[in-house]
């Protein structure tokens, strides 16, 4: 449990977020499911959040990342760390849950991407494993991205 970070090395700039720290490095294998959004809101400004692989054509992420009337396009890159490459998606579409509220506390703060291209698996590419309706989640959970590994 607690935080998992990938290697900033895996990635080819340092858009490391200054929200995450005292994270621990992981292998990109350990998280197979970890894609990478980067969103382009215009020509000058990007945006990088994470998102969470849910089979070949879907990923689920914030809908704050991707308020629809701010983006442009998104791009999903998703790290082949067996292969020491990135896949990049286009994505087609995207929804933002329907009873999203942006305020002091994120309600319903939830999306899913479509995108154009299926993206293949491999032994470091997969989708998460959600829980089940009823399953009983009482355990502590591991939050996964791109930050830092010492606090600032």
């Amino acid at each position: 449990p607690g935080f998992q970070t990938v290697n900033a090395d895996d990635d080819e700039e340092d858009d490391t977020s200054p929200y995450i720290i005292n994270g621990k490095v992981t292998k990109r294998c350990n998280i197979p499911y970890i894609v990478k959004l980067k969103i382009f809101r215009s020509t000058r400004s990007v945006t990088y959040c994470s998102g969470s692989l849910l089979d070949n054509y879907h990923v689920l992420t914030a809908g704050h990342c991707i308020l629809k009337k701010k983006v442009k396009t998104i791009r999903v890159d998703v790290i082949i760390r067996t292969k020491r490459k990135i896949k990049r998606f286009r994505v087609k579409d995207w929804v933002i849950h329907k009873g999203y509220k942006f305020g002091t506390i994120l309600v319903n703060d939830i999306a899913v991407l479509t995108l154009k291209k299926p993206v293949q698996y491999n032994a470091c590419v997969k989708p998460i494993r959600l829980p089940r309706k009823d399953d009983h989640i009482t355990r502590v959970c591991t939050i996964s991205g791109w930050g830092f590994t010492k606090g600032r």
